[in-house]
């Protein structure tokens, strides 16, 4: 389905926004743009990640943006975001995707109802909703990761942890992987664009400030996952502990209970009158010398 968002015709411009295109659809709009057939087609695979290509007086950019339909298990690059495929003319801006982007109809309803709006203007204003659909995702993420802190610090108990900070960090991983080479193509355009730099100086603080939330995210779940295994290990030292301290108490009297209880004939304790009394203070005084040992070690 071909709209026009946006047209100037006392200036020539126009910009056309191509939902879930078919096959000649896209065929009409390469031979009336004089767009190369194959980067038409290669706009609609839906693998590709963001890229910046420049084709004779064409600039043709790929940009993939948060899907905020996408499920909470999901966690690679085609379930998190949708592509946006984005081809400049000079007097033509065209917009290329397979399901509708709430972002474009939102940029049109603020930004083209002034017609002193140019088409380089609308190009920055889709990298940069396209940059901060990330924002919300970044924010949850790092929610989760304070929740996850108070689990691994306050409760004994912490089940699957470990498997939903994985997928916790496949996601952050995508949305790190998209800003970054999002990044690469709005440095690329910041140089190529005759737009005012104050305009560009903003766009590429927000690519900047957007790497560095998400980088310190991914960061704090590593170091939060360290933390979790180093807590593990040391309250499983804690249980070595105790377990220990009371084989060294039992372990002397097992020995002594051992001696006799093999019913030996020849056994003079066993026929004393004072035997078992005798094995009970044996065993106390052994339990007290334990026990004075360790005081003197600091173990208690």
């Amino acid at each position: 389905m071909i709209n026009t968002l946006y047209k100037n015709e006392t200036l020539g411009l126009e910009w056309i926004d191509i939902v879930f295109p078919t096959p000649q659809e896209l065929e009409s709009i390469a031979q009336k743009y004089g767009i190369h057939r194959h980067a038409i087609e290669d706009c609609m695979q839906p693998n590709h990640l963001p890229k910046l290509e420049f084709m004779d007086n064409i600039m043709f950019v790929i940009i993939r943006v948060y899907d905020e339909e996408s499920l909470e298990n999901a966690d690679s690059i085609q379930e998190l975001t949708r592509k946006i495929a984005i081809f400049f003319t000079g007097k033509t801006l065209i917009t290329i995707h397979r399901r509708e982007q709430p972002l474009l109809l939102d940029i049109k309803d603020t930004y083209c109802i002034n017609d002193n709006i140019t088409l380089e203007r609308i190009a920055v204003q889709i990298l940069r909703r396209g940059i901060l659909s990330y924002e919300v995702p970044i924010n949850k993420a790092d929610q989760i990761v304070d929740a996850f802190e108070t689990k691994v610090f306050l409760k004994r108990k912490q089940p699957n942890i470990i498997r939903d900070s994985y997928f916790l960090k496949r996601k952050v991983d995508v949305y790190k992987r998209m800003i970054l080479l999002t990044k690469d193509i709005i440095y690329r355009f910041k140089e190529e664009s005759p737009l005012n730099p104050v305009v560009m100086a903003d766009l590429k603080d927000t690519i900047d400030r957007m790497y560095v939330e998400c980088d310190q995210v991914r960061e704090n779940l590593n170091q939060l996952l360290s933390i979790h295994f180093n807590v593990s290990t040391q309250r499983v030292n804690e249980v070595i502990l105790v377990l220990t301290l009371f084989s060294a108490f039992f372990l002397p009297l097992t020995f002594i209970v051992g001696i006799y209880g093999m019913n030996f004939k020849m056994m003079p304790e066993l026929t004393w009158q004072y035997g078992y009394p005798a094995v009970w203070g044996l065993m106390v005084l052994v339990v007290l010398v334990i026990w004075q040992w360790f005081r003197r070690k600091k173990w208690f």
